[in-house]
């Protein structure tokens, strides 16, 4: 007897990851800077992400957008329990908790 195999996907690009999270590609571009999110690159400017990425994604979008969280405070909230932070780059000075004086 004949039976389907479905085969999943390893890596889906970056149209792909907006319309599944209802996003622009400029708000992940941006996550995925402030958040440290590394993907696969191909030819050119293509971008491959895993179903990791995916899922890391996800948590940030509902952090930003449903949790209203800053990006500060996502950022904080994933290093959460984790060894090492997340920093990434240009976006070290938010996790600063000096203030300066005037």
């Amino acid at each position: 007897m004949y039976t389907e195999h479905v085969i999943e996907k390893v890596y889906w690009r970056m149209g792909e990851v907006a319309q599944m999270l209802q996003e622009q590609p400029s708000a992940i571009r941006f996550w995925m800077r402030a958040f440290g999110v590394v993907v696969k690159r191909g030819r050119g400017t293509d971008r491959f992400f895993t179903r990791e990425n995916i899922e890391t994604l996800k948590e940030i979008r509902r952090l930003v957008r449903v949790e209203r969280y800053t990006i500060e405070g996502a950022v904080r909230r994933l290093n959460a329990g984790k060894p090492s932070p997340i920093i990434a780059n240009g976006f070290s000075h938010l996790l600063t908790t000096e203030t300066t004086q005037i």
